[in-house]
């Protein structure tokens, strides 16, 4: 999976972090299935796997998740769907509806990045109803699989976000959070870790199992509400979307 985005993990960099991952006794997982695993038993070694944007790049993945015998969500922006340049500043082309058609669903659970891949927060509450919905109606119409989880553009969201998509018929939402997710955690605000290229095998086993270290994530969650404002004021005076 190569590309110039510094979030991207390579394939060879994937295929090393699982290998490290099944090696510890963990198993690979869809988020909604993933839940289901951890309500039947809280003691399992399980984790969510999920991929943002929809990108093409994800036309590598389902052999490797065959190798690990993985399963993974891919969140899909339903306006950018086969569109060049990807939802706002994203590289590279949002899969077609025809590639998504062709994703194994014994592997891949397809999920919501919402419609147009706007930041949910700074939208009024008629604005992201008619986003969630519009993306799920989307998804379960052109795909003809149910449609389960949602995943927040930009990882914003807060609780009036959170009961607007539970609303939509969704079971689950996931944020970025960058922290390891708990039982007294909104399903609806699923924290997510942010798994990056630099983590090799031994790196990988740390971040799930004791999350990301350091004073960025305490730092990024402190600023999260006052910039929630400036991002609302910004959007709703001139429509400029800050992320």
């Amino acid at each position: 999976m190569a590309s110039a985005d510094p979030l991207t993990v390579p394939r060879q960099v994937i295929d090393e972090q699982w290998s490290a991952l099944r090696s510890a006794g963990w198993r690979l997982l869809g988020l909604t299935q993933a839940l289901q695993a951890h309500a039947a038993d809280p003691g399992a070694k399980v984790l969510g796997v999920t991929f943002d944007d929809g990108r093409d790049d994800f036309a590598l993945v389902p052999d490797l998740l065959v190798r690990h015998d993985a399963r993974a969500t891919l969140y899909v922006p339903t306006a950018h769907v086969g569109g060049p340049g990807g939802p706002v500043h994203y590289a590279g082309r949002v899969m077609s509806w025809e590639e998504l058609a062709e994703l194994p669903q014994d592997r891949v659970e397809i999920g919501s990045h919402s419609h147009r891949h706007m930041p949910t927060d700074v939208l009024t509450d008629r604005e992201l109803a008619v986003e969630v919905a519009t993306s799920r109606e989307a998804l379960q119409d052109r795909l003809g699989r149910p449609v389960w989880s949602f995943c927040y553009p930009n990882g914003y969201a807060a609780p009036r976000q959170a009961r607007i998509v539970a609303s939509a018929g969704f079971r689950n939402a996931c944020v970025v959070g960058r922290r390891l997710s708990g039982w007294a955690d909104d399903l609806f605000l699923l924290p997510r870790l942010q798994v990056l290229p630099e983590h090799g095998g031994r790196q990988i086993i740390a971040l799930v199992e004791r999350g990301e270290r350091g004073w960025v994530p305490r730092i990024k969650e402190f600023a999260h509400p006052p910039w929630r404002m400036v991002r609302q004021g910004v959007y709703r005076t001139s429509g400029r979307v800050l992320t």
